[in-house]
């Protein structure tokens, strides 16, 4: 106990916070999906968007990772590929920070980045609305939201999906 906990204060000190991924859940009332994704430049845009929104309404953080993994699978081992991504957890660890700090709710889920794999959190999420990075709106063509609104931070442009 007294090593988690030392990792924990230490981690805390550099701004991020260890976090449990969860799968989609249903029943998450009027969340936000806040997209992340491995490489992007726009990812702490999108963090301190989802943190700033209005209500303090809950987010859902779904990250976007690559699959690069090169450990073999062993006997009796979960294989959890978000658990050997090193920056999906500086990533998602930061938002944990942002929102212990700014009392925000949220969850946390990992997919690999592949084809429809936003569209199909959002069919199960039903979320008020998207918080995305401007370069990723190509991938979200099936949503018709009722309005999109454009934020320009110092990070770079998200885009807001109202639905």
């Amino acid at each position: 106990m007294a090593i988690a906990y030392i990792n924990y204060t230490l981690r805390k000190r550099k701004g991020r916070v260890p976090v449990v991924v969860t799968g989609v859940e249903k029943n998450f009332p009027g969340a936000i999906l806040a997209v992340l994704s491995a490489g992007s430049s726009y990812n702490e845009a999108v963090i301190r968007s989802a943190m700033n929104n209005p209500g303090k309404q809950p987010v859902v953080f779904l990250y976007l990772g690559e699959r690069t993994s090169t450990r073999k699978p062993e006997l009796f081992r979960l294989i959890e590929p978000h658990l050997n991504d090193e920056q999906a957890r500086r990533d998602l660890g930061r938002a944990n920070y942002l929102a212990q700090e700014g009392k925000v709710e949220c969850r946390f889920i990992y997919r690999c980045r592949e084809p429809g794999a936003i569209l199909h959190v959002w069919q199960e999420l039903h979320p008020q609305a998207i918080i995305i990075a401007d370069d990723q709106m190509p991938e979200l063509q099936q949503i018709k939201p009722k309005r999109i609104d454009k934020q320009s931070t110092s990070a770079g442009q998200v885009m807001h999906l109202l639905s």
